[in-house]
């Protein structure tokens, strides 16, 4: 692409690959025993995947509680 075309891109949803779906799992395997016991243990996620002009990556976790009744049903 021209340098034009990447500028207007920039921050713009990417439809690329990779798949959104394989880069979750990926981090969701490569973190367990690190973040989690197991990837099970993840309630819910969001994967966005945008034009950059460098590739990167973050990863929020975010911790939640659960009633431990409710746990048991």
């Amino acid at each position: 692409a021209s340098n034009k075309n990447r500028l207007f891109l920039l921050g713009q949803a990417c439809t690329q690959r990779p798949d959104a779906d394989n880069v979750a799992k990926l981090v969701c395997d490569a973190l367990n025993g690190v973040i989690w016991k197991d990837d099970a243990q993840i309630c819910g996620l969001e994967v966005w995947k945008t034009w950059a002009e460098h590739g990167s990556l973050t990863v929020r976790v975010f911790e939640e509680s659960i009633d431990d009744d409710l746990a048991k049903v």
